[in-house]
């Protein structure tokens, strides 16, 4: 089946999720992840990229970002991976290939599935069973949104700040929200973003279609679904 052409223009949302070759181990230590961190910041402000969320998960991360200028995030992308593997082999003494060869960028409708998107990613390592609650792990957005904890690489949004008229109503109506995902996902009813080419209405689709030639690709019968 042929690839979908990656979509990489201002102003459209996107899940990122980037894993290591072979879904091997990209982040050893907490010097790891720290690093990639500063990575982060200082590429996202070369790129013009905005990032929403995050989760570092053990041999994969997620993100939901946004470009301002086209291009930005195949940009961003290429200089986070690079620095950090050149990185990760000096400090863990390796060498070879770290991330595999094509990050997947599925498109998000900002109206319907933002915020959705934005838990989804935080619920990560609840859903690996590396903890019991988004807030027992460091790696992610959640304390950002959930205790207004500050961030030097996450940017707000206007459909967070439409949560309530104060840091603290914010904050509330985010943790009650995340209790309900949490509800569902261990009900096994939650949307899995990481599945679909894209998630968006009828319209949003057209759009994408009409304006960059985006289109839905059919899987070949009894392809594998992909992981979280």
């Amino acid at each position: 089946m042929a690839r979908q052409p990656r979509l990489d223009v201002p102003n459209l949302l996107l899940h990122v999720i980037n894993r290591g070759n072979g879904r091997q181990s990209i982040f050893r230590s907490k010097a790891d992840r720290e690093e990639y961190l500063d990575l982060i910041e200082r590429f996202k402000e070369r790129y013009s990229v905005r990032l929403y969320h995050y989760v570092l998960m053990t041999n994969h991360v997620h993100f939901l970002v946004e470009s301002l200028e086209e291009g930005a995030l195949a940009g961003f992308m290429h200089d986070l991976t690079l620095a950090h593997t050149v990185r990760f082999n000096q400090r863990n003494r390796t060498v070879g290939h770290l991330w595999q060869g094509r990050y997947k960028a599925i498109p998000i409708d900002r109206d319907a599935y933002f915020l959705q998107c934005g838990r989804y990613i935080e619920i990560n390592p609840v859903r690996a069973k590396m903890v019991r609650h988004p807030s027992e792990y460091t790696w992610s957005s959640y304390a950002v949104y959930a205790n207004g904890e500050p961030s030097r690489i996450i940017d707000s949004h206007p459909l967070y700040n439409d949560l309530g008229g104060t840091p603290a109503i914010r904050q509330r109506r985010y943790q009650a929200d995340m209790e309900r995902e949490l509800v569902a996902t261990r009900a096994k009813e939650k949307t899995r973003f990481s599945e679909r080419q894209i998630y968006g209405s009828p319209k949003f689709i057209a759009k994408l279609k009409r304006d960059h030639g985006f289109t839905i690709l059919r899987s070949k019968p009894g392809r594998p679904k992909n992981g979280t």
